[in-house]
């Protein structure tokens, strides 16, 4: 309880002295200040929002996942190779519904599913997921035998995630 107390103290008190120090610091000096920490234009990274397959592969490899094949795969066998109405209208590459307990990065719903607004939200919140769920799997036959039980309807799901994942692979 006592650090509780002395983290609110030390709050407090950055606040009160950042309010005396905007009393003291005149308009032009704050449009300066403002100026100062402005980002640069060049120094902005942009980030391609169109969406690829190589980009796809580049960000969840990018991510350091355990079983990024797998993951990709998914992508690929839930997005109806990349062409489904729910990727298209919804960015969402997995196929999830809205989450309801779990942290999440989905906007709302959009035809019984989660909708984004990009297509790399779907993916963190495909991590977000992984977080929660599959991080505790070692093996791929663990995650694999997850999928099958807990994610997917189709009893043939990893199986034919399995052909798909390989092509995934990288040596």
């Amino acid at each position: 309880m006592k650090n509780v107390e002395r983290n609110s103290i030390y709050l407090l008190i950055l606040l009160l002295f950042s309010f005396v120090v905007n009393l003291a610091v005149t308009p032009k000096q704050k449009k300066a200040m403002h100026a100062a920490v402005e980002p640069k234009e060049k120094y902005i990274i942009k980030i391609d929002s169109t969406f690829s397959k190589d980009a796809l592969v580049e960000y969840v490899y990018s991510l350091n996942l355990r079983f990024p094949h797998i993951v990709l795969a998914q992508a690929q066998l839930e997005s109806g190779n990349f062409s489904s109405k729910i990727f298209r209208e919804n960015n969402n590459l997995f196929g999830m519904k809205e989450a309801r307990i779990r942290p999440t990065t989905n906007c709302g719903t959009n035809r019984g599913h989660a909708k984004y607004n990009h297509w790399r939200e779907s993916v963190i919140d495909y991590v977000l997921y992984y977080a929660v769920y599959l991080h505790r799997f070692k093996t791929e036959e663990a995650y694999y035998n997850y999928l099958d039980r807990g994610y997917a309807k189709n009893s043939n799901y990893s199986k034919i995630l399995r052909k798909i994942a390989a092509s995934y692979k990288k040596l």
